[in-house]
């Protein structure tokens, strides 16, 4: 039988947790944030503004990603918590790039999981 996850782990979507040195960049407006995190559904970012986002807020934004690819997003904010804030998202990154991010912190990260 196998066992289920528990905890802040029990997911439906796999979730990317980038290292430090791997984050990728978030651009809203003329700002730019790095991602803490990522799944299909979801973003959680650092904000360092001077003015937070607002629960329920709609936010349009790109993601740039380390191998110079990039992903625009829609999204509303769900949570906001110290410098951290959390967009779901209406339509997901594709599963590809999910797992194409993994492969290359896999590779360019060796210790990852």
């Amino acid at each position: 039988m196998k066992k289920q996850a528990s905890g802040p782990q029990r997911r439906q979507l796999y979730r990317i947790v980038y290292p430090l040195k791997a984050r990728p960049r978030i651009q809203v407006g003329e700002e730019s944030f790095a991602v803490i995190d990522l799944c299909e559904r979801g973003i959680r970012f650092l904000y360092c503004g001077a003015q937070g986002f607002k629960i329920g807020e709609d936010l349009q934004a790109v993601v740039h990603f380390a191998d110079g690819s990039s992903v625009e997003i829609q999204g509303s904010v769900m949570r906001v918590q110290d410098n951290q804030t959390v967009l779901h998202l209406r339509v997901p990154i594709s599963p590809t790039k999910v797992l194409q991010e993994q492969r290359y912190l896999l590779k360019h990260f060796p210790g990852y999981e």
